[in-house]
């Protein structure tokens, strides 16, 4: 039989450099092959849900798989960079950026479950801000779904901007710029008469908001 597929918005978030601070290099270190089973226990939290395999209805069971191949090639390679976040002496999250030729991008992007919400994610990305820099960069990407609304506020809260959505699975209601549209009017009557059995006090003015 033939199967379906769920389809995922994927949202491209970008930022330029020229106001970014520099951040202390002592809490980063390079990864390498030995940290990989701490990458992997972070990953698995981090990507347990909400991406674009988690979403997916033929490739959620292989999510956890497809994050660590992603990792292991990161750290051998595949990325430019691949940093650790580290606190009391371990790993707490970690980022991997990309290198193009007019701008980079990050890659992965995770940190600890007991360490969230405490700014590490922010660090992260202002130190590979401060890489990009370093590297003669002025702007840097990254993607995201549109339902990962956590991912969304970091990058948002870090003065990056949505430029671009996939055209063939976004709306306005995902970029939060749809205009209001006509009340329903049958359903304007049903709660006019049901207000009216209630005595209750019908408003003169009814503004409609965006939000859904």
């Amino acid at each position: 039989a033939q199967g379906f597929r769920f389809s995922v918005s994927t949202l491209l978030f970008e930022s330029g450099l020229e106001d970014s601070h520099e951040i202390s290099n002592d809490v980063f270190v390079e990864l390498a092959e030995k940290d990989l089973h701490t990458l992997y226990a972070i990953s698995n939290e981090a990507f347990s849900s909400n991406n674009r395999y988690s979403n997916d209805e033929f490739l959620k069971d292989s999510n956890q798989e497809i994050h660590r191949k992603w990792i292991q090639n990161s750290v051998n390679g595949y990325a430019d960079y691949s940093f650790g976040y580290i606190d009391n002496g371990l790993i707490a999250g970690f980022g991997t950026l990309h290198l193009h030729k007019d701008h980079t991008s990050i890659g992965l992007l995770a940190v600890n479950l007991q360490h969230r919400r405490s700014g590490i994610a922010s660090r992260i990305i202002s130190y590979l801000k401060q890489v990009s820099l370093t590297e003669g960069r002025n702007r840097i990407i990254s993607a995201t779904e549109s339902c990962n609304c956590s991912a969304i506020n970091t990058y948002l809260k870090n003065k990056f901007f949505i430029y671009e959505a996939c055209s063939s699975s976004s709306c306005l209601v995902d970029l939060d710029e749809e205009p209001p549209h006509s009340v329903n009017k049958d359903a304007l009557a049903i709660v006019l008469q049901v207000a009216k059995s209630l005595n209750a006090e019908i408003v003169d003015e009814i503004q409609v908001m965006r939000k859904i």
